[in-house]
């Protein structure tokens, strides 16, 4: 089941996660634009998973609002986005990292002062669902980080030759089902997204920053309650 969230730009939809989910602005022309450091409110969010599975067609697209025409392997690439949540200018720096065992390292120096991590597998490669099951699973909880986990690739759940290559090889598309399976063991919302139709992709955005807020409240109130 697909969450939804409460944003409201030119239409409004119901909570996605409790009542105090703040309310998430992102007009096109703030998405687009680049910041220069003028936000003093930053959040910083790290996006996993395996190879080709569209980590970068998604950031791509949510940050300047176009899909890459063409796929080019990614060592590391960093988005900065502004947004505005509760008329406050907040500072999006979007990490897209590469998923290649070879690369552990380079991936490791993303990780410092994350706030949140998007946990990607494509819906049509049930190999990429099996490691978010396994490696990046693994790797999330050690790290004790807060994530959303998103199914990329939607708009090829339909796809014939797709689904003639899955069932050669007797697979299958990730069902939703399975996915939520995931999401509640990581303790994670979900969200299945297609970057090239733009489907539900400015909610996972809204969904990792509102967990990184909360997550950042959070902290902030058990600092007080230490110093007392």
């Amino acid at each position: 089941m697909t969450p939804q969230c409460n944003v409201n730009l030119h239409y409004t939809k119901q909570p996605l996660l409790t009542h105090e989910t703040p309310v998430i602005f992102s007009s096109g022309a703030s998405r687009k634009s680049k910041t220069k450091g003028k936000c003093k409110n930053k959040i910083k969010c790290v996006i996993v998973g395996d190879k080709e599975v569209g980590k970068t067609a998604l950031a791509v697209s949510y940050s300047n609002d176009s899909f890459p025409s063409e796929y080019v392997p990614t060592a590391y690439d960093n988005y900065n986005v502004e947004v505005q949540v509760d008329g406050k200018p907040i500072r999006l720096d979007l990490c897209d990292t590469a998923g290649e065992d070879d690369l552990i390292p380079l991936r490791n120096l993303c990780y410092p002062g994350a706030d949140v991590f998007i946990l990607c597998f494509s819906v049509v490669k049930p190999s990429s669902f099996h490691s978010a099951c396994t490696r990046w699973a693994e790797e999330l909880t050690r790290l004790g980080a807060a994530a959303v986990l998103v199914g990329t690739q939607s708009d090829l759940r339909e796809n014939a030759d797709i689904l003639h290559g899955l069932r050669m090889r007797r697979q299958r598309p990730v069902s939703p089902s399975e996915a939520s399976d995931l999401a509640e063991r990581l303790n994670a919302p979900y969200v299945e997204t297609s970057a090239k139709d733009c489907y539900h992709l400015k909610e996972a955005f809204d969904l990792a920053i509102t967990l990184a807020l909360r997550n950042r409240k959070k902290k902030k109130l058990w600092r007080k309650l230490c110093c007392f």
